[in-house]
């Protein structure tokens, strides 16, 4: 602890340290953790996912650590938990939140019984992992901010009042019908991963939007993660029988996650089918459309001076694109212990060694966290809306060029405050 802050307090990290090589655990406790491990870090994996996420939130845990403007008092120590077992060399590439189970009766307890000093949690876990812990550490009254955790689920504070996120939820399905709107468009076919929680609450999110506003669904698709040809060619001859198209032939294809092929990198094509069966390649100019949370500009100077920071302790270096979402990660660190300063601030009482002890929990959900006016690396302010979700703007972006060269037509942005059902078993 440093000699000028007298309280020690820990924060939790919950990553997917089972596809990281050569870690130690104690229970779901990773005892070893270090940033040496880089060379074996595949980017495009959940190994690089969670290792940015850890970079990110522990580069702004430590610069507070050396301000006195933040928590003057306070140190702040770190503890690393895993979701999904220690490590599994299938887990990097194949991994995908099927875990749910060791993460709500493992992980969870030993946060919430064992590791008693832990009194926030920072998370970038799959939606479907998260369901438990979110639950169960709400129960126990520990803030939990998710980077990456994108299921509307979450924007239930009935269930989740402790749980909240650096990136949109409710209102994606609000942004999308105002584009098809602009555009005259009256119907839309929807395709859903039916085994993920995130796919299937957003689906849920457009289909409330479309019901509202009378945009007709003539076709909807739930589909597993893994699948077949034969499938393939289902949900194509259903879309032309039901006509779920705008125009003519062509398609259009909107996203609430970038498209990914079967090493993790962005594809310069994407594929579809003819009435024919005869494979056909779909350029991105085409009709890809993406709407999610605000992506960082690499090349800003903010992002470079966090890269050159960072650098200081990874060998080897990494450049600020490696950075792309972790503006996420850095900004729910900033926002906790924020939180925690200005509950302290806001006490009639010295609270620095209460806060280390667990004895402030009651005043720690979600909304400690609303209203900082925090200016964030993801936007500014960056602060929360009714549901825990980070009040900014849906980005759209439509491709005209090779999404590598980051070539976009345009970004149009849609506020994200619309209100919307959160349910995720409607879906089927």
């Amino acid at each position: 602890m440093s000699s000028n802050k007298r309280v020690n307090i820990t924060i939790g990290y919950i990553l997917n340290y089972c596809s990281i090589p050569d870690l130690v655990f104690n229970g779901s406790l990773v005892t070893n953790f270090t940033f040496l491990h880089l060379d074996s870090i595949d980017p495009n994996g959940n190994s690089g996912l969670s290792f940015f996420a850890d970079v990110m939130f522990t580069y702004a845990i430590e610069s507070v650590n050396n301000r006195t403007d933040i928590l003057p008092d306070v140190h702040v120590n770190i503890a690393r938990f895993t979701d999904c077992g220690p490590y599994n060399p299938l887990a990097d590439l194949n991994y995908i939140g099927q875990s749910g189970g060791y993460a709500s009766s493992k992980t969870s307890l030993d946060i919430s019984e064992v590791y008693t000093d832990v009194i926030g949690i920072l998370a970038s876990e799959y939606s479907t992992t998260a369901r438990g812990p979110g639950e169960i550490l709400s129960q126990y009254k520990i803030p939990y901010c998710a980077d990456s955790t994108s299921s509307l689920r979450f924007s239930n504070k009935d269930n989740y009042p402790y749980f909240w996120r650096t990136s949109i939820g409710i209102g994606t399905g609000k942004a999308i019908y105002l584009l098809l709107n602009a555009w005259k468009v009256r119907q839309a076919g929807l395709i859903f991963e039916s085994n993920s929680d995130f796919s299937i609450s957003y689906v849920n999110d457009v289909v409330d939007a479309f019901s509202h506003h009378d945009i007709l669904i003539p076709s909807k698709i739930g589909i597993p993660s893994e699948y077949d040809e034969l499938l393939v060619d289902y949900i194509y001859l259903d879309i032309v029988r039901t006509n779920a198209r705008i125009s003519g032939t062509e398609y259009v294809y909107i996203l609430a996650n970038l498209p990914l092929n079967n090493s993790g990198k962005f594809p310069h094509k994407l594929f579809r089918r003819n009435i024919n069966n005869r494979t056909v390649l779909l350029e991105f100019d085409n009709g890809v459309i993406f709407f999610g949370s605000i992506l960082p500009d690499p090349n800003s100077e903010e992002s470079i001076a966090v890269a050159n920071a960072i650098n200081s302790a990874i060998n080897p270096a990494i450049s600020p694109s490696d950075l792309i979402g972790g503006n996420y990660a850095y900004d729910c660190a900033m926002m906790m212990l924020l939180g925690f300063d200005k509950l302290l601030k806001s006490l009639p009482f010295d609270a620095a060694e209460n806060l280390g002890q667990r004895k402030l929990q009651n005043f720690m959900n979600f909304t400690l966290f609303k209203n900082l006016d925090y200016a964030g690396m993801t936007y500014n302010p960056l602060n929360l809306n009714e549901y825990g979700d980070a009040y900014m703007y849906v980005l759209n972006l439509i491709f005209i060029k090779n999404f590598l060269q980051h070539e976009v037509s345009q970004s149009i942005h849609i506020p994200s405050d619309s209100k919307s059902k959160w349910n995720n078993d409607n879906a089927e």
